[in-house]
């Protein structure tokens, strides 16, 4: 029976896809499929989506974007496993606006995701729809970054965001599978944080050494830099996305990726244009080579337009370790520039092998915690798999003897980190 109806849900996203989008209406109405009636398994499934509970978050679903390195088919697969994993786990009700979309903003794109945003949620929809998701896939070396993202429309354009790792195209269903359910924890509690950034797509310049028999070189401008074997092009920018992930899971800040919906939004923005919406502007730049990779980031106040802090990284290499290194560095830069010492703390330096990191509910680094900035408060760093947690994978980890979360104790200007279950019983005696 389980491999009939996988066999029925296949069938229906299949027509889906080939015919348009899945579940669609327009800016005024709610229109079903016109699935075929002499197919009984369609049907059936078009009523499990019509029967979703109202208590299910309805959401605008766009289409997933990609970097180079990821196939159409992969692709696609992603698309379809999205769709099937909303409706079959009731985590949200995904409907599309394309038609609506595309006619407003063919012609003219939106100056920023923020006015794009605003616009959306200011419409009267015929369903209670709570936000608007976007989901990317990514290749960085031998991994895939899966991504996706939900704008709130009680979060004022600052997305809620999961993303895992995976090494085989095979795990993309697992993938998929717990990023929905992160997502749908944190569409039940999430936060403004008290500073906002707003995150330029990181600029992507690709240059080759060529040299001369007398010994002078230079790099000239090429349309692509191999990077651990994966051709990465000016338009391939997947690092401002887990640039803005990574600070908004520090839970210092709110970050807002401009790029995040160039079929509508003008990606690249400036500081006059987010000043009321966001405190700082990240622009950053990328110059990839065969010898050498260097990273600028620049800080920027958005009510003065004045540059607070230039940041550089130099790697010569980009796989996804690098990325989540860079990222945390500069990171723990900005944070020196932007909060006062005794607001933050820097996690340096704490290994576990084999283990994940969550912050605040989203995925946060593997292995190694490094110029990782965090509020200058007692909090919990939750262990598990690449996948999943290992507090979501069974609820009652906190009293087990297997349990290796970090519980950060922070007290004036003294740290100290307690792991698994002598960190429990440390909380426990805090209460008393």
């Amino acid at each position: 029976m389980r491999k009939l109806i996988k066999k029925i849900i296949c069938i229906f996203f299949f027509i889906g896809l080939l015919a348009g989008p899945l579940f669609a209406f327009g800016n005024k109405s709610l229109k079903a499929p016109q699935a075929d009636k002499k197919s009984k398994n369609v049907i059936n499934m078009q009523e499990y989506y019509d029967n979703l509970s109202d208590m299910v978050p309805a959401i605008i679903f766009l289409s997933p974007d990609s970097t180079t390195g990821i196939s159409d088919e992969l692709l696609e697969l992603f698309y379809t496993e999205l769709k099937l994993q909303m409706v079959l786990n009731s985590y949200f009700k995904p409907v599309s606006m394309t038609k609506y979309l595309d006619g407003k903003y063919t012609e003219k794109k939106e100056r920023n995701l923020f006015q794009f945003f605003n616009g959306i949620k200011g419409e009267r929809y015929q369903v209670n729809l709570r936000g608007i998701c976007k989901p990317k896939l990514f290749k960085c070396g031998e991994n895939y970054i899966v991504y996706i993202a939900i704008f709130p429309f009680d979060n004022s354009g600052y997305p809620i965001t999961s993303l895992r790792i995976i090494r085989k195209e095979k795990e993309i269903k697992d993938a998929v599978s717990n990023c929905l359910f992160e997502l749908n924890l944190l569409m039940q509690k999430h936060e403004q944080r008290k500073v906002k950034l707003a995150i330029n797509p990181f600029e992507i310049s690709c240059r080759t050494l060529v040299e001369q028999k007398t010994g002078e070189f230079d790099f000239i401008k090429t349309s692509f830099s191999n990077q651990e074997g994966i051709e990465l092009k000016e338009t391939d920018d997947m690092f401002s996305y887990v640039f803005a992930h990574q600070a908004t899971a520090t839970g210092l800040y709110s970050a807002s990726p401009m790029g995040m919906i160039p079929e509508y939004v003008t990606a690249k923005t400036t500081s006059t244009l987010v000043s009321t919406q966001s405190d700082y502007l990240i622009n950053a730049k990328l110059v990839l080579s065969d010898k050498m990779n260097v990273i600028t980031l620049n800080l920027i106040k958005t009510d003065s337009g004045v540059l607070v802090k230039t940041v550089k990284f130099f790697t010569k290499k980009l796989d996804v370790e690098e990325v989540w290194k860079f990222t945390n560095y500069f990171l723990s830069e900005i944070t020196k520039s932007i909060y006062s010492e005794k607001n933050y703390k820097l996690l340096n330096d704490i290994s576990i092998g084999g283990k994940a990191f969550y912050k605040n509910g989203m995925f946060a680094g593997w292995n190694l915690i490094d110029n990782f900035p965090i509020p200058a408060e007692n909090s919990l760093i939750n262990t598990g798999t690449m996948l999943i947690s290992d507090l979501n994978s069974n609820p009652n980890n906190f009293y087990s003897n297997k349990n290796d979360d970090l519980f950060i104790f922070v007290n004036n200007n003294e740290i100290k980190i307690f792991r698994g279950r002598e960190g429990a019983y440390v909380w426990n005696l805090l209460e008393k």
